[in-house]
């Protein structure tokens, strides 16, 4: 919850292209709402607390690959997992310590800070869910402005976008607004805005399936400069 759903989502669309392997997936630190999200995912499920107790699971399961999507690992983390089994190591959006010890490491938002070939640096390496292969670009731009800042949205934009959009007097646009499951909290708030500046012509939704075709659908879009960035 802390660091965003992109990890989560990226985590659970990148299994789909494994079917001829065996997989168990590990949560790490993860709230109930991702718990739930990854046992309805019919996946073998494991949730941890810490660190040491990921190395004892790992070792226990003795995995041919270890995927983590964790952000920035530390070389003792990688060096606990190299003991415990003969894992190839990939990591995801990781530029700690322990990212130069891994077989693979993929960063398609940050640039390379060793110049290793084994730390692939980019947009060209961005793993995008499957609906954004093929969008109806066809679609008819009936959304003013899209408001989308990721799973949790920690420092509360969506809320300073929209006072802003309510001072400029922009309140005639229509107005999507998807809140990820972090960010639950500030429905209250949004409600609140939408309800006394009279802004009419809004959406409010928190489980989106079809992303792309909101995106296809939108004049405008505000996000962070995260994964999103890519997928629009």
């Amino acid at each position: 919850k802390k660091f965003g759903s992109g990890h989560f989502h990226r985590a659970m669309s990148i299994l789909h292209y494994l079917p001829e392997f065996e997989i168990t997936v590990v949560g790490l630190r993860l709230n109930e709402n991702f718990q739930n999200e990854c046992v309805k995912s019919n996946y073998n499920c494991h949730f941890v607390d810490d660190e040491n107790e990921l190395v004892r699971l790992c070792n226990s399961i003795n995995p041919g690959i270890v995927m983590l999507d964790i952000l920035d690992t530390t070389q003792r983390l990688i060096t606990d997992l190299r003991k415990c089994s003969t894992s190839k190591i990939v990591s995801f959006e990781d530029n700690g310590a322990g990212s130069i010890l891994t077989d693979l490491t993929i960063n398609e938002l940050y640039p390379s800070i060793t110049g290793s070939d084994k730390i692939l640096c980019g947009p060209a390496y961005s793993f995008l869910r499957e609906e954004f292969e093929k969008p109806d670009l066809n679609l008819a731009r009936d959304i003013d402005i899209l408001i989308s800042f990721g799973g949790t949205d920690p420092n509360d934009l969506t809320i300073k976008v929209l006072n802003w959009l309510v001072q400029e007097g922009m309140t005639e646009l229509s107005v999507f607004i998807v809140l990820g499951l972090g960010a639950m909290r500030q429905k209250k708030e949004i409600n609140h805005i939408l309800s006394t500046e009279n802004i009419t012509n809004y959406s409010v939704v928190s489980d989106v399936s079809e992303m792309a075709n909101l995106m296809c659908r939108s004049k405008t879009a505000i996000t962070a400069s995260g994964r999103t960035v890519y997928e629009l």
